[in-house]
C-alpha cells in the first residue's frame, strides 16, 4: 500500500509505502521506544527530541521512494545530535562534533548518489526495479555505510554511544546504526547492485576487528558500542551474499539485535546510576547487589552470542543457512568468528559480575519496577522471539516476506 504526500517538482514525490520490510522496521522502532521511555525525566527538550526522533524513524521505515527515505534519514541524523550531547559536558560536545562530521560526510555522498540516480531514472520508488549508473549505487552504499558503522567510517559509534544517556545509547545502537543497513536493503530492492565483493570484505573486516577491539575495551558502554559495530555488520555481510534466506536473516537480525542491545545499554545505565559502575573491571559482585538487572544482562548477552533458543540464535542461524546454500563459505566463517568473539567480550562481564568479589559490600539496589520493567521486557522479548520464531506474523515471517519482495 502506498500514499503520495505531495509532489515537489514533476517526477519527484514524497510518499509512504507500507510493506513487510517497512512494517517490521517501524514495529521494532515503536516497541523499542516504549522500552526507553520509563526512567528519570530529563526535561522538555529531551522528551520533545525523543518524540521527534521516533516520528522520523517511522518516516524512514515507511518511505515509499529514495527521496523520501533520504529526507527522513538525514532529519533523523540531525535530531539525534542534541540527544547525544544532552549532558553538555566537554566530552559530550566533542563526541557530538565527531558525530556531525561523520553523518554530514555521509549525507554529502547520499546527496550526490541521489542526484546521479535521479538524473538517470527519475523518481525511484520502492515498488519497481530500475537501471542506474554504478556510480550512483556506489555513492549511496558508501553514504549508508557511515550510519551502518562499517570500517573505516565507524568512528562516531564508540564516541557517541558511551557519552549519550543510556536510553539514547539504546536507540542509537538498536535503530540508528540499523537505518544504514535498512537503506542498503532498500537500495538493492530497486537497483541491480554492482559486484559486492568490496561490501563483503568491508563487512567481514568490521565483524572481526570490532569484535577484537571489544574484547580489549574496559569501559562497559564503549565495549557494547564496539559490539554494535561488529554485530550490525552481519546485515551488510548478509546483503552481499545475494541470497534471499541470508537476506531474510539479516533483516530479522535488525529487529532481534535492537531488543538485545537496547536492553544491554539500559542495564548499563542502571549499573552506572545505582552502583556508579563504568568499567568491566569494576563489576565484581554487581550481580549480588542488582540480581534482576544482571539476570537480564546475562540472558541478553547469551542471546547476542547466539545461544538457542534465544532470538540471536535464530537470526544468525538463518543468515548462516543462507550463506551455506549460496556456497558463501568465507562469510559463513566470519559469521561464526563473530559469534565466538561475542562470547569473548560478553562472558567476562557476566563472570565478573556474578563470581568476582565486590570492592565493598552493600544492600541490593535493583531499581523500582517502573525502571526495571524495560530491561526485563527486553529479556522476555528475546526469549519469545526465539521460541516463537516460526509463528506467522513474527519478525522472521515478515523478514522472509520482505526478502521475497526483493529481486536479484
Amino acid at each position: 500500500m502506498e500514499s503520495i504526500l505531495f509532489e515537489i517538482v514533476p517526477e519527484l514525490r514524497l510518499h509512504l509505502r507500507f510493506d513487510a520490510l517497512g512494517v517490521l522496521f517501524s514495529a521494532t522502532a515503536g516497541i523499542l521506544w516504549l522500552l526507553v521511555l520509563p526512567g528519570p525525566r530529563r526535561g522538555r527538550r529531551y522528551e520533545a527530541l525523543l518524540a521527534l526522533s521516533f516520528v522520523l524513524t517511522l518516516g524512514v521505515g515507511t518511505a515509499g521512494n529514495l527521496l523520501t527515505l533520504l529526507m527522513f534519514y538525514e532529519l533523523l541524523s540531525l535530531a539525534a545530535w542534541p540527544l547525544i550531547i544532552h549532558d553538555e559536558t566537554a566530552e559530550a560536545l566533542a563526541a557530538g562534533r565527531r558525530y556531525l562530521a561523520y553523518v554530514l560526510t555521509g549525507a554529502a555522498m547520499l546527496l550526490l548518489g541521489l542526484a546521479v540516480v535521479t538524473l538517470a531514472a527519475g523518481d525511484v520508488g520502492f515498488g519497481t526495479r530500475v537501471e542506474v549508473p554504478a556510480l550512483g549505487i556506489v555513492l549511496l552504499l558508501a553514504g549508508f555505510s557511515v550510519k551502518a558503522a562499517l570500517l573505516p567510517v565507524h568512528g562516531w559509534v564508540p564516541q557517541a554511544h558511551p557519552i549519550a544517556p543510556a536510553p539514547i545509547s539504546a536507540l542509537l545502537s538498536g535503530l540508528m546504526v540499523a537505518t544504514g543497513s535498512f537503506g542498503m536493503i532498500r537500495l538493492i530492492q530497486v537497483m541491480d547492485p554492482p559486484p559486492l565483493a568490496i561490501l563483503t570484505g568491508v563487512s567481514a573486516l568490521t565483524v572481526v576487528l570490532a569484535g577484537v577491539v571489544a574484547t580489549r575495551t574496559d569501559h562497559l558502554k564503549r565495549r557494547l558500542a564496539w559490539s554494535t559495530i561488529s554485530q550490525m555488520a552481519y546485515v551488510p555481510l548478509a546483503i552481499s551474499v545475494l541470497d534471499r534466506e541470508a537476506l531474510a536473516g539479516g533483516i530479522v537480525h535488525i529487529t532481534h539485535h535492537a531488543f538485545m542491545k537496547g536492553g544491554l545499554f539500559l542495564c548499563a545505565g542502571l549499573l552506572l546510576h545505582h552502583l556508579g559502575i563504568r568499567h568491566v573491571s569494576r563489576m565484581g559482585g554487581a550481580a549480588r547487589r542488582m540480581p534482576w538487572t544482571m539476570g537480564a544482562f546475562t540472558l541478553l548477552s547469551l542471546g547476542l552470542i547466539g545461544i538457542p533458543p534465544l532470538s540471536g540464535f535464530v537470526s544468525k542461524w538463518v543468515i548462516g543457512a543462507g550463506m551455506a546454500q549460496a556456497g558463501a563459505w568465507i562469510p559463513l566463517t566470519v559469521l561464526l568468528t563473530g559469534a565466538l568473539l561475542a562470547a569473548l567480550y560478553l562472558m567476562p562481564i557476566v563472570h565478573t559480575a556474578w563470581f568476582d568479589p565486590p570492592p565493598s559490600e552493600g544492600p541490593q539496589v535493583d531499581p523500582p519496577p517502573p525502571t526495571l520493567i524495560p530491561v526485563l521486557a527486553a529479556a522476555a522479548i528475546t526469549i519469545v522471539l526465539g521460541i516463537g520464531a516460526a509463528l506467522p506474523g513474527f519478525p522472521l515471517a515478515l523478514a522472509r516476506a520482505a526478502a521475497r519482495g526483493i529481486g536479484g
